[in-house]
């Protein structure tokens, strides 16, 4: 039996990093054709990801994690809470799961661009 070195184990890691990749895009593609090959690729996506320890990092937002629909506007209802903390709220209109991310809004002034009124820095 042949060893797999750390080397090889990258290597793999990258291969199924493009693989999810590939299969979430081509899942959104096909989901108006067909739902169920949509969700089967949502499905297999999220495996390869586990099998191999790839994080999907904002990805994970692109589907639910219930039913494995990929969100669009007619699948996924977006909220915006603000009590008791800013969160999102994602609704899948397939099977009702919900999911809250928090968010952390900016301060009055304090945006990007915002000069200060006095002149001085």
């Amino acid at each position: 039996m042949v060893r797999i070195g750390k080397r090889d184990k990258d290597y793999q890691r990258k291969v199924a990093a493009e693989r999810v990749g590939i299969l979430l895009r081509r899942a959104r593609e096909v989901l108006r054709e067909d739902e169920e090959l949509a969700r089967r690729y949502v499905y297999l996506a999220v495996r390869v990801a586990r099998k191999h320890q790839v994080k999907l990092g904002k990805r994970k937002y692109t589907f639910c994690r219930r039913c494995f629909v990929p969100w669009t506007p007619e699948t996924v209802k977006v909220r915006l809470v603000t009590r008791p903390y800013p969160t999102v709220v994602y609704r899948c209109l397939r099977c009702g799961a919900e999911y809250r991310i928090p968010y952390v809004r900016e301060k009055k002034g304090e945006g990007v661009g915002v000069s200060n009124p006095n002149g001085q820095a």
